[in-house]
């Protein structure tokens, strides 16, 4: 064989090799921005097709308060996986574990305010429109329902966005199937089987995200390689201490302050 024919037999494998991976990543990264469409899909065929144009015009209402946790998972899923990735190229491998921790620990604790203000605040939402009392309490129920699975919400997409840090893309997807298949089983058995209307809708979509991020959680207590999760310690290592310290010191609000440091480091 010729240098030549070495060289291109070479090439030939070096763009399979790259391209193949360029896919592994390609593919989950195309399916994760479809994933809250994908939800939102299929909560339409059943709404639509069970509970009529009540339904839909509840569920369109609603849809820009479903999609903030969207926002927040965005904003801390590229943000966190481009830190982590950075922080891991300089073998910092354990400020990307502290940066993992102070995140992820930092969106349970936002988590819980949307899961409040989604909760209390869906009546003063919806009093904002001129709708029926049907569409009303439609949008009403479903808000309630998924607000305390918002946790879930943001680390669906949150999550699959790290696990391409640690190599794991495919994994993610298999997540995102999961989650998918779960709410279309769930969205048969509540709405069609139990009659449960906007409230069954709201729980198949909040399970099947609960099932991914369980999953996906799952993996960093089992396979990871890089972060190891210590949530609790990092609440009351970074977070409590330093609100009770500042609070002697200075006042209550530079707990704020001390947040924004923490997750812009």
């Amino acid at each position: 064989m010729t240098t030549i024919e070495l060289y291109s037999s070479a090439t030939n494998a070096s763009i399979k090799f790259y391209l193949k991976k360029y896919m592994g990543y390609a593919v989950p990264t195309v399916i994760g921005a479809w994933v809250y469409i994908l939800y939102a899909v299929i909560d339409g065929i059943f709404i639509g097709r069970y509970l009529g144009q009540d339904g839909l015009g509840a569920l369109n209402l609603i849809l820009p308060i479903l999609y903030i946790p969207y926002a927040f998972s965005i904003m801390f899923g590229v943000g966190g996986s481009t830190l982590m990735a950075r922080l891991l190229g300089e073998k910092k491998a354990s400020e990307a574990n502290g940066a993992f921790n102070q995140s992820i620990t930092f969106i349970f604790i936002l988590g819980v305010m949307l899961s409040i203000a989604m909760y209390f605040g869906a009546n003063t939402y919806l009093n904002l429109f001129n709708v029926s009392e049907t569409i009303k309490n439609y949008a009403v129920g479903y808000l309630q329902v998924a607000a305390p699975f918002v946790v879930f919400s943001i680390l669906t997409y949150m999550l699959e966005l790290w696990l391409r840090v640690e190599g794991a893309a495919r994994y993610g997807l298999y997540c995102y199937v999961l989650g998918i298949a779960v709410n279309i089983l769930l969205d048969y058995i509540f709405i069609v089987k139990l009659e449960w209307a906007m409230q069954g809708a709201a729980l198949a979509t909040s399970m099947g995200m609960m099932a991914s991020s369980i999953a996906m959680l799952a993996f960093y207590y089992t396979e990871t390689k890089y972060f190891k999760p210590r949530i609790w310690r990092t609440l009351l290592d970074e977070y409590f201490l330093i609100w009770f310290k500042s609070a002697k010191k200075n006042n209550p609000t530079s707990y704020l302050w001390q947040v924004a440091v923490f997750n812009s480091n």
